[in-house]
């Protein structure tokens, strides 16, 4: 199943948690289609999905905010690496580095999924009524689209989470 999949109904009705587990899922897909890229000897096709990620990862570290704490600084540290291993895959043409991306943003989805969810659970404890839709925080999302993918924007404050 692809991120992409129902995108527009999850812009509109993800939580912040689940949104950010949403970028990581994308990076994912994309170095699994930049890595088919390289086999394939498609160039622009690995320079599309690389540079897709490095703006996923622009974004998430934009809204990371400048708190300093070990968290975050950790955090940023290993989107810079991912970064880095991105570039080295692009310049050596060489599939197995993704792989290791991919098994570092991995327990970051699966930990922001399992967040999401336990965030649900203890909602769903403390309100068992129905929730007025003014108890939900507010999520101001859109998207562009193109020939390939679709691009999400977000200006909920819920993104400072990721």
């Amino acid at each position: 199943m692809s991120y992409k999949d129902d995108l527009a109904v999850k812009i509109a009705t993800y939580t912040g948690e689940q949104m950010v587990a949403l970028a990581y899922e994308a990076m994912i897909e994309n170095l699994e289609d930049a890595k088919n890229a390289i086999i394939n000897k498609d160039i622009d096709l690995l320079n599309d999905k690389i540079d897709h990620n490095r703006e996923i990862i622009s974004h998430l570290t934009a809204t990371m905010g400048e708190e300093e704490d070990d968290i975050s600084l950790t955090t940023k540290q290993l989107y810079l690496y991912i970064n880095k291993l991105m570039t080295d895959s692009v310049i050596r043409k060489d599939t197995q580095i993704l792989d290791e991306a991919i098994k570092i943003i991995i327990p970051l989805r699966d930990g922001w999924r399992e967040l999401s969810k336990q965030l649900q659970e203890l909602e769903a404890q403390k309100a068992p009524s129905i929730q007025s839709k003014s108890a939900r925080p507010n999520v101001y999302a859109g998207m562009t689209y193109g020939k390939s993918d679709i691009s999400i924007y977000s200006d909920s404050k819920d993104w400072d989470k990721g």
